[in-house]
């Protein structure tokens, strides 16, 4: 590989430039700078899905995700390539390396990197040249270059054929330390390679000696690991590196097709990408659609494939596998990229590519797709509704839609009363009680493990008979068979007889279906109510789409102990150890200023509290008040102050001169019984200035919309929480706190023991502790967004 000169010599010259400025700067240790180091959410989204949506950094994709995501995870996301401590000389350093590889110049974002390095070196001041505490789209580019050539080393001079990506991790985190760049790319022996620390990658089990190699299937992964071959059966390949790594684990044998027969594992692996229907994805994104039409036309003749059409049904059962469990932990769609706030950390990042090799190894198909779900409960219930509509929807051309010209109510009698009864007989059925599938044998014999474990761990019949039914040796064809028999979903009964009579029962029912569908339960069924229930199936689909889609954006169990306030809903409830402990109602951001989704922790709680004024506020709500008169801020007992903090006299400034463009006041309310944020407020501290407060507004929590606040979270009463948190705290005295709040003029703040979690999230359905289904309204409008966002994905 050859690199033109003049670049060469332009970036020796700009580096010793910048060099001799950055050694004038006061240096600081490797150790601690990484004490220091910012969060990790950028650089996650970068290196999970680009910083333009299409899993690209710069226009370049990455060749080794999952391992420059476990590389940032272990340094805490402080970036690698450029700090006080080492200049800027590894870039420089990388760059000289890579002249002598045998490899094409693209291979390692060299020519991006190079033109990100200039354009950096001369948009910027040197001495602001960079930022020292945050990683770049270079910096992850250098790295990734880096572990993909470390990878590719390890590769070729393995004797096992096994890589050890923690080593290779580690390997690069030390060569950087002790500024020993050079050993990176020195053939190394597997022996030399620490494996000491870890990275959150778990290790490579031994390569499956279960098939024979295929030289042909080997080909084939190879062209499109290459990109020599973008699709096959005119399937797009969405995971070629992923595929590679799979089948080269495997020493390139089939692991779905046995004889030209899709067998057990493959069956089970098709079955599951077949329900990820019921996650609200498309199997036909994981090619489903594709592979199921090509089995059927072997099925009618064997004849109708090549050997090569075999292989290529194998690599797209692989390739939808990896790409379904990606969608299933992270998300089909990018929350970072919707017209909406998303600022909600995460608590799971999978190395999904490494958990599913080790998954297929040991026959974990359907428990490696689990494994990939969140772990919430609330997911798991909105998943057993999905099964349960997506089936009811594949079936409702059966029942005719409710026509309503005028209202239906108790005692009146009608043909349409017969229809209503035949459509409300899906909603009062909870899919909880479907008895569709069956409960999983957990405690097995050895024996009995070896054959559940090549069963895929699929939903078995009755544990009594299951038992007697592996007392004996089975073939793993019989014993699929019986594992994966599932019985027709047993149809609803209908306990209405088809009354054309609107009686108390049905007006029970209909007042049931009503506030599930999260409209007035007044029992009466009007054009509203029957335009509700007759859209409901799709209706119901799509909002449980969106709304599982949106926790396998967070994928988080909240914890033990948190505050969690679900906007839409508008309530706030505390949790500890799986128990309400309080549930209270708010009000939320107005629909001109949303309420963001985020989470941080409660640091502390403040008391008779100040309010400084956002500038929007000050200026669109207040500056028009006081040009018409200066008192105004005296008779809401505030304070006006200048860019020094200087307290000013608001009737000596001319106001009639002031606007949006020169007002350089700060206005501050005093703590006062008629303070806007009332006797006290809960802070979390956030980059939105978003928190929980008390409000003068008390007539509000009424309504049963609340969505007129500013942003912040308004809760009705605030004396409850701040009791329920400060109860063992050494300076909390309720009677005392009382007394000082009904004086009102004194500010005081309590920091929290222990700080707590709270979590603003935005729920449209969800489920109640007995697995009922509810919903709000979208307020903000968001499910529709979400909605077009995955329709949008290929």
């Amino acid at each position: 590989m050859e690199i033109l000169t003049t670049t060469n010599t332009t970036l020796a010259q700009s580096l010793y430039t910048l060099f001799l400025v950055i050694c004038s700067m006061p240096l600081l240790a490797q150790n601690e700078l990484l004490e220091d180091a910012s969060t990790c959410d950028e650089v996650y989204e970068w290196v999970l899905f680009g910083d333009d949506g299409k899993r690209q950094i710069a226009g370049e994709s990455l060749l080794q995700t999952e391992l420059t995501l476990a590389f940032y995870t272990q340094r805490n996301c402080w970036p690698a390539w450029y700090n006080k401590t080492n200049e800027l000389s590894y870039i420089a350093n990388f760059l000289q390396l890579l002249q002598t590889v045998q490899t094409p110049y693209t291979d390692y974002h060299l020519a991006k990197i190079e033109q990100l390095y200039n354009q950096w070196l001369t948009a910027l001041p040197l001495t602001k040249a960079f930022d020292y505490q945050e990683v770049t789209p270079m910096d992850v580019l250098l790295t990734d270059a880096a572990l993909h050539y470390s990878y590719q080393q390890a590769n070729q001079h393995s004797q096992s054929g096994v890589i050890d990506e923690t080593a290779l991790v580690n390997h690069l985190e030390k060569t950087l330390q002790k500024g020993q760049l050079k050993n990176l790319f020195q053939h190394f022996p597997e022996k030399k390679i620490n494996t000491t620390t870890s990275t959150g990658i778990a290790d490579t089990p031994t390569p499956s000696n279960n098939g024979k190699r295929d030289e042909g299937l080997k080909e084939w992964v190879q062209k499109v690991a290459a990109k020599k071959q973008n699709t096959l059966l005119k399937e797009k390949i969405y995971m070629p590196l992923s595929l590679q790594k799979f089948y080269r684990h495997r020493n390139y044998a089939p692991i779905w097709f046995t004889d030209n027969q899709l067998n057990i594992l493959g069956k089970a692996l098709l079955k599951n990408l077949e329900e990820s229907e019921y996650d609200g994805l498309n199997p036909a994104h994981y090619h489903v659609v594709t592979i199921k039409k090509w089995l059927q036309k072997i099925a009618n003749d064997p004849k109708s494939i090549t050997e090569n059409g075999y292989r290529k049904l194998e690599i797209l059962l692989t390739d939808g596998a990896i790409r379904c469990a990606w969608h299933l932990h992270y998300g089909s769609v990018n929350p970072k990229k919707m017209d909406f706030i998303w600022d909600v950390k995460r608590s799971t990042y999978a190395n999904v590519t490494q958990r599913f090799i080790e998954s297929a190894e040991y026959g974990r198909i359907t428990a490696f797709f689990n494994e990939m779900r969140p772990k919430n409960a609330t997911y798991k219930q909105l998943r057993k509704h999905c099964k349960f509509y997506t089936k009811l929807d594949k079936g409702k051309e059966n029942t005719a839609p409710l026509k309503i010209e005028a209202s239906l109510s108790k005692g009146q009698e009608s043909e349409q009363v017969v229809r209503l009864n035949r459509l409300l007989r899906f909603f009062i059925t909870n899919p909880n009680r479907n008895n569709d599938t069956y409960q999983q044998i957990t405690k097995v014999t050895k024996d009995t493990l070896v054959t559940v474990k090549h069963a895929l761990q699929t939903p078995l019949l009755d544990e009594v008979s299951t038992r007697k039914f592996l007392a004996g040796p089975q073939p793993l064809d019989v014993a699929y068979t019986y594992f994966t028999k599932v019985a027709e979903p047993r149809t609803v009964v209908d306990s209405f007889h088809n009354a054309q009579l609107f009686d108390e029962k049905l007006e029970k029912t209909v007042k049931q279906v009503q506030r599930s569908l999260g409209i007035t339960a007044d029992g009466v069924v009007g054009k509203g109510t029957a335009a509700k229930i007759n859209d409901t199936y799709q209706w119901t689909l799509n909002r449980l789409k969106v709304n599982m889609e949106r926790w396998r954006w967070i994928h988080n169990n909240f914890g033990k102990h948190y505050v969690y306030v679900n906007i839409p809903n508008y309530e706030l409830e505390v949790v500890k150890n799986g128990q309400r402990k309080l549930k209270k109602r708010v009000v939320v951001g107005k629909v001109s200023q949303e309420t963001p989704v985020f989470s941080k922790n409660m640091k502390y709680i403040e008391f008779n509290p100040s309010w400084k004024i956002p500038y929007s506020i000050a200026v669109e709500e207040m500056l028009p008040r006081i040009k018409k008169s200066a008192k105004y801020l005296k008779w809401r007992n505030m304070e006006l102050y200048d860019k020094a903090g200087k307290l000013v006299d608001a009737e000596k400034v001319k106001w009639a001169e002031v606007d949006s463009t020169n007002f350089n006041y700060l206005i501050q309310q005093k703590p006062n019984k008629k303070n806007t944020l009332g006797t006290m407020k809960f802070m979390f501290p956030n980059r939105h200035h978003i928190y929980i407060h008390d409000t003068q507004s008390k007539g509000l929590f009424k309504k049963k919309k609340r969505a007129y606040s500013h942003g912040c979270i308004r809760l009705e009463t605030p004396f409850e929480l701040a009791n329920y948190l400060l109860t063992s705290h050494p300076d909390w005295d309720a009677k005392d706190m009382k007394k000082l709040i009904a004086k009102g003029t004194v500010n005081k703040r309590i920091t929290l023991t222990n700080s707590i979690p709270v979590y603003l999230l935005y729920f449209t359905a969800w489920t109640t502790s007995n697995g009922s289904l509810r919903f709000s309204s979208d307020i903000y409008g968001r499910d529709k967004v979400i909605q077009q966002a995955l329709k949008r994905v290929k």
